[in-house]
């Protein structure tokens, strides 16, 4: 008996000792693995390589942000796996932005700041901390309409009490990335080749992805009302913080794929069973008419993407994310929209030759 006290005994300390060694490594170097609010946790390594290209010494996909310049409009772009971008980075929206105003010899540079897995309480974190810091001009902020409303969707298992341990945690972590392994087709991103037809997931994983997006489309979903509003609060602290900061703030919105593709959408209404209205341009609506009374210039790009939908694959198949077709739209209509604005008039023929 006493050797068996003994032996719980030692299992204890055990679990405490490795519970508390995890908590103090995460804070230190923050992991995805433990779902904490800070978004270096989501930061690849710096230079790592990414389809050939290397991210920059603070492992974002942009070369080295340079010194700021004062004849020279920064726009520092803020987002999540969009904004990062699954292409390489010559295709990627923000790079082929850039490109675009100066080819118009616009004094304008963009540096991009995207993370992966980040979501809006995490932009502004990042814009804090990495965004003020390049002294820029305006924030262009992508938002995506797929997950950034889902908040507490992100990570669902957030919500499981087992969760709170970061050892537990990371068993569970374990035994996922067994099970990917048995399976092949788990997301993978980057590497040296880069296929704009192959498909990351599987069906099945593909819709279970989609399946976390049934909130948004339900008229008087009381779920997505609590979130936009949480979410409307994160995006105010923002627009507080640029207007204290005399910076310029934009968004664009970024349409989901099943608001575009009748097959996508099928599969997402496979799993619809409620009786409630269902309209799939409802997170457009609610986010327009909010930025509209917040005064926040906005770019909605769904409606340009809706018609091109009909005649071009924009997004990978099984993604979730852009194409090259997708991301060189996105640029070509942000550059437009951009040049509308009365600040570019005074960069339009002093670029140095």
């Amino acid at each position: 008996m006493k050797q068996f006290a003994y032996s719980i005994y030692i299992v204890l300390i055990t679990i405490i000792v490795c519970e508390i060694g995890l908590r103090v490594f995460n804070y230190f170097y923050p992991s995805p693995i433990f779902y904490d609010q800070n978004y270096r946790q989501f930061l690849p390594k710096p230079h790592d390589n990414y389809y050939g290209f290397r991210l920059n010494s603070g492992g974002f996909k942009d070369k080295e942000f340079p010194k700021k310049q004062k004849d020279v409009y920064r726009i520092v772009g803020v987002g999540d796996s969009f904004a990062f971008g699954i292409t390489p980075y010559q295709h990627n929206y923000l790079t082929l932005l850039e490109n675009g105003l100066k080819l118009q010899k616009k004094r304008s540079e963009v540096l991009n700041i995207g993370i992966s897995g980040t979501n809006v309480p995490e932009y502004l974190s990042t814009i804090v901390e990495e965004g003020l810091p390049l002294k820029p001009d305006l924030i262009l902020l992508s938002f995506y309409v797929g997950n950034d409303f889902m908040l507490s969707h992100k990570h669902p298992n957030r919500l499981k009490l087992f969760k709170h341990s970061r050892l537990a945690t990371m068993l569970n972590y374990v035994g996922n990335v067994v099970q990917k392994v048995k399976n092949p087709q788990h997301l993978i991103y980057g590497g040296h080749t880069y296929c704009d037809s192959c498909g990351p997931m599987t069906d099945t994983q593909y819709a279970e992805v989609l399946k976390r997006r049934l909130l948004l489309y339900e008229e008087g979903n009381p779920e997505f009302d609590s979130n936009f509003e949480e979410v409307m609060d994160w995006l105010q602290r923002i627009q507080q913080l640029c207007q204290k900061q005399k910076i310029d703030l934009c968004l664009v919105i970024i349409p989901a794929e099943e608001q575009l593709y009748p097959k996508v959408e099928g599969i997402l209404r496979k799993e619809h069973r409620s009786t409630k209205v269902w309209n799939k341009t409802k997170p457009q609506r609610v986010l327009v008419e909010r930025l509209k009374e917040m005064q926040i210039p906005f770019l909605d790009l769904y409606p340009v993407f809706q018609k091109a939908a009909q005649k071009q694959v924009l997004y990978r198949p099984n993604d979730t994310h852009w194409n090259v077709e997708g991301n060189a739209l996105a640029a070509q209509e942000i550059h437009n929209w951009l040049l509308q604005f009365p600040i570019f008039s005074g960069f339009s023929i002093t670029a140095q030759q």
